[in-house]
């Protein structure tokens, strides 16, 4: 009874993995159908909704900057900016041979020069000490 039960259901699922015998029925035309009769209706005759017309931009705003000098002489632009909680430093170092003031054109470049390398009657230790005594 056990090998009935067995070799029925192994029948069933053998015929329900073969799938349908007969052929299905042909499909629909490809017409329109009455649910379908705006879609056939000409573009022109339809009302066209047209998106909403962007917003106008934003006007932008540079950052204001606050320049100030600390006493050490040291020159500060501040530009504050709280949306983030961001610290972003930007260091300028005027050395020398950097800038020429215009009038003793060379200047700089020569006293760059000299703070490397030294002169001929001192060495380049002895020419940056005198340089730093003389400010």
């Amino acid at each position: 009874m056990i090998a009935t039960r067995r070799f029925a259901a192994l029948l069933l699922a053998v015929a329900a993995c073969r799938g349908p015998s007969a052929p299905s029925a042909p499909a629909a035309p490809a017409g329109p159908t009455p649910a379908d009769a705006s879609l056939a209706a000409p573009l022109d005759a339809a009302p066209v909704d047209l998106p909403p017309p962007p917003d106008p931009e934003p006007a932008w705003q540079p950052p204001t900057a606050i320049a100030f000098t600390l006493a050490s002489g040291v020159r500060v632009v501040l530009v504050e900016n709280h949306r983030l909680p961001l610290v972003s430093i930007h260091l300028v170092a005027h050395r020398a041979g950097a800038r020429e003031d215009g009038a003793a054109p060379g200047k700089a470049a020569l006293t760059a020069a000299a703070l490397g390398d030294g002169t001929a009657g001192r060495g380049a230790a002895a020419t940056r000490a005198a340089f730093e005594r003389a400010g």
